[in-house]
Protein backbone atom coordinates (compact mmCIF):
# COMPACT_ATOMS: atom_id res chain seq x y z
CA UNK A 1 0.00 0.00 0.00
CA UNK A 2 2.88 2.53 0.81
CA UNK A 3 4.65 2.04 -2.31
CA UNK A 4 1.11 2.60 -4.46
CA UNK A 5 0.73 5.89 -2.28
CA UNK A 6 4.63 7.04 -3.22
CA UNK A 7 3.61 6.17 -7.27
CA UNK A 8 0.83 8.07 -6.95
CA UNK A 9 1.86 10.94 -5.74
CA UNK A 10 1.62 13.90 -7.75
CA UNK A 11 5.14 14.86 -6.84
CA UNK A 12 6.66 11.80 -7.44
CA UNK A 13 5.46 11.75 -10.59
CA UNK A 14 6.23 14.97 -11.59
CA UNK A 15 9.78 13.51 -10.74
CA UNK A 16 9.54 11.30 -12.58
CA UNK A 17 7.99 12.07 -16.27
CA UNK A 18 11.20 15.11 -15.58
CA UNK A 19 13.62 12.14 -15.25
CA UNK A 20 11.92 10.65 -18.19
CA UNK A 21 12.53 13.16 -20.47
CA UNK A 22 16.09 13.26 -19.51
CA UNK A 23 16.82 9.93 -20.29
CA UNK A 24 15.37 10.49 -23.54
CA UNK A 25 17.93 12.69 -24.49
CA UNK A 26 20.69 10.74 -23.92
CA UNK A 27 21.68 9.34 -27.12
CA UNK A 28 24.47 6.72 -26.58
CA UNK A 29 23.26 4.04 -23.35
CA UNK A 30 25.94 2.56 -21.71
CA UNK A 31 25.74 -1.38 -20.51
CA UNK A 32 27.72 -1.11 -17.50
CA UNK A 33 25.23 -2.55 -15.00
CA UNK A 34 24.90 -1.13 -11.20
CA UNK A 35 28.86 -1.44 -10.78
CA UNK A 36 29.84 1.19 -13.23
CA UNK A 37 32.84 1.64 -14.30
CA UNK A 38 34.64 0.69 -11.28
CA UNK A 39 33.50 -2.55 -11.67
CA UNK A 40 34.21 -2.97 -15.12
CA UNK A 41 38.02 -1.03 -15.91
CA UNK A 42 39.54 -3.82 -14.38
CA UNK A 43 37.83 -6.12 -16.12
CA UNK A 44 38.95 -4.49 -19.46
CA UNK A 45 42.31 -4.03 -18.46
CA UNK A 46 42.66 -7.50 -17.60
CA UNK A 47 41.28 -8.20 -21.18
CA UNK A 48 43.95 -5.81 -22.87
CA UNK A 49 47.18 -7.07 -21.04
CA UNK A 50 46.24 -10.51 -22.84
CA UNK A 51 45.93 -8.63 -25.93
CA UNK A 52 49.28 -7.23 -25.48
CA UNK A 53 51.03 -10.59 -24.40
CA UNK A 54 49.33 -12.71 -27.54
CA UNK A 55 50.89 -8.89 -29.38
CA UNK A 56 46.90 -7.58 -30.76
CA UNK A 57 46.64 -3.93 -30.72
CA UNK A 58 45.15 -2.90 -27.34
CA UNK A 59 42.33 0.06 -27.60
CA UNK A 60 43.58 2.05 -24.55
CA UNK A 61 46.86 2.16 -26.81
CA UNK A 62 44.83 3.90 -30.02
CA UNK A 63 42.30 6.37 -28.46
CA UNK A 64 43.68 6.82 -24.79
CA UNK A 65 42.08 5.28 -21.69
CA UNK A 66 38.86 7.44 -21.29
CA UNK A 67 37.98 7.10 -24.83
CA UNK A 68 38.43 3.41 -24.60
CA UNK A 69 36.15 3.33 -21.20
CA UNK A 70 34.15 5.44 -22.80
CA UNK A 71 33.75 2.86 -25.73
CA UNK A 72 33.76 -0.56 -24.45
CA UNK A 73 31.00 0.57 -21.68
CA UNK A 74 28.62 0.71 -24.63
CA UNK A 75 29.75 -3.19 -25.59
CA UNK A 76 31.03 -3.66 -29.03
CA UNK A 77 31.26 -6.74 -30.71
CA UNK A 78 35.10 -7.34 -31.68
CA UNK A 79 35.44 -8.66 -34.80
CA UNK A 80 39.10 -9.22 -37.11
CA UNK A 81 38.53 -6.08 -38.27
CA UNK A 82 37.85 -4.12 -35.33
CA UNK A 83 34.89 -3.13 -33.18
CA UNK A 84 31.25 -2.74 -34.52
CA UNK A 85 27.92 -1.40 -33.44
CA UNK A 86 24.50 -2.44 -34.12
CA UNK A 87 23.83 0.97 -33.49
CA UNK A 88 24.86 3.60 -36.38
CA UNK A 89 25.34 6.38 -34.04
CA UNK A 90 27.69 4.72 -31.51
CA UNK A 91 29.29 3.26 -34.95
CA UNK A 92 29.98 6.88 -36.09
CA UNK A 93 31.48 7.95 -33.03
CA UNK A 94 33.09 5.82 -32.33
CA UNK A 95 34.53 6.06 -35.82
CA UNK A 96 34.85 10.09 -34.79
CA UNK A 97 36.95 9.11 -31.82
CA UNK A 98 39.45 6.63 -33.62
CA UNK A 99 40.11 9.19 -36.41
CA UNK A 100 41.08 11.97 -33.80
CA UNK A 101 43.15 9.65 -32.03
CA UNK A 102 45.29 9.19 -35.31
CA UNK A 103 45.06 12.82 -35.54
CA UNK A 104 46.50 13.56 -31.80
CA UNK A 105 49.16 11.08 -32.14
CA UNK A 106 50.36 12.27 -35.20
CA UNK A 107 50.03 15.94 -33.51
CA UNK A 108 47.80 17.51 -35.38
CA UNK A 109 45.55 17.96 -32.37
CA UNK A 110 46.17 18.92 -28.99
CA UNK A 111 43.53 17.95 -26.62
CA UNK A 112 42.58 20.16 -24.09
CA UNK A 113 40.51 19.49 -20.47
CA UNK A 114 36.95 20.12 -21.67
CA UNK A 115 37.89 19.73 -25.31
CA UNK A 116 39.33 16.19 -25.41
CA UNK A 117 38.65 13.24 -27.69
CA UNK A 118 35.93 11.56 -26.26
CA UNK A 119 33.81 15.48 -25.06
CA UNK A 120 35.15 16.48 -28.49
CA UNK A 121 33.27 13.51 -30.71
CA UNK A 122 30.38 12.58 -28.93
CA UNK A 123 28.24 15.06 -29.74
CA UNK A 124 26.79 16.24 -26.39
CA UNK A 125 27.91 19.72 -25.11
CA UNK A 126 29.84 19.27 -22.07
CA UNK A 127 28.75 19.34 -19.11
CA UNK A 128 31.34 21.44 -16.63
CA UNK A 129 33.56 19.43 -14.18
CA UNK A 130 31.74 16.08 -15.88
CA UNK A 131 34.43 13.36 -17.10
CA UNK A 132 33.38 10.84 -19.41
CA UNK A 133 34.61 7.41 -19.33
CA UNK A 134 35.58 7.11 -15.74
CA UNK A 135 33.95 6.44 -12.46
CA UNK A 136 31.03 9.66 -11.77
CA UNK A 137 32.60 9.85 -8.19
CA UNK A 138 35.31 11.46 -9.71
CA UNK A 139 36.32 15.22 -10.76
CA UNK A 140 38.60 16.82 -13.14
CA UNK A 141 40.43 18.06 -9.45
CA UNK A 142 40.76 14.63 -8.50
CA UNK A 143 41.85 12.65 -12.00
CA UNK A 144 43.99 15.28 -13.11
CA UNK A 145 45.72 16.96 -10.12
CA UNK A 146 49.91 16.28 -10.14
Amino acid sequence: MVFLEQRRDPAFQAKSEANSQLTKKNKYHHRLGTGGYQRQIPKWRQKEATKKVAGLPMLSKQVGERSANWILARKPKETKSGLSFEDPMLKEATKSILEEAAKTQEGKIKPQMERDIPSDNIGNPEHPSYIRGISSKETWETRFSP
